[in-house]
């Protein structure tokens, strides 16, 4: 069971999949032809009821073609809700720091070119980074805490 945290983090997920997809201008079926994902999958990803594996995932992301930051962004996410497998490098709070301040940049970019869709979606994505961040961050500190006991 996941704790409230992850949880939320996992509902912000699947709802910036959701709009990454409609931005596209796809429906359901059409990401989940182009992904090879079946569409109740789609569904229960994007209402937040499932955590995709990291080979659904990475098929999402390829078949709605984002550019690297989203794409690094959203594997933060998927990191965070304690999916077993998430690369150890994903939960590393620095690198979620580095990512946070990279959407940062590009939601300033967009919200300079007037491009209010990609913006909301980049603010959505740096609420749901912070959340990852203080899960891993609390991690961290949770570890060294442990190790410094034995």
């Amino acid at each position: 069971m996941l704790a409230s945290t992850e949880r939320h983090v996992l509902i912000v997920l699947g709802s910036t999949l959701r709009r990454y997809r409609r931005a596209r201008g796809l429906s359901c079926r059409d990401l989940s032809q182009r992904a090879g994902v079946a569409l109740g999958t789609i569904s229960h990803l994007e209402n937040g009821l499932h955590c995709p594996t990291r080979a659904t995932l990475g098929r999402l992301l390829e078949a709605l073609a984002l550019d690297e930051a989203s794409i690094a962004a959203i594997w933060a996410l998927w990191a965070a809700t304690n999916w077993p497998g998430p690369p150890r490098e994903l939960a590393d709070p620095t690198v979620i720091k580095a990512q946070i301040n990279e959407v940062a940049s590009l939601r300033f970019r967009a919200w300079q070119r007037g491009d209010a869709l990609t913006a909301g979606i980049l603010t959505e994505e740096l609420e749901a980074l912070w959340q990852a961040y203080r899960v891993a961050e609390g991690r961290r500190r949770a570890s060294s805490a442990m190790q410094g006991e034995g």
